[in-house]
């Protein structure tokens, strides 16, 4: 979705879902940024 030029991910249940909801960001972040960069 990135590569496609999307700038906005919406992502609430994939977060609030998490049985670990830090680490469920941290590699959202992770995964945004590789494919930013």
């Amino acid at each position: 979705v990135i590569k496609a030029g999307a700038n906005v991910l919406v992502a609430g249940s994939a977060i609030f879902g998490s049985k670990n909801i830090p680490e469920t960001i941290r590699q959202m972040r992770t995964a945004a940024q590789t494919v930013i960069v």
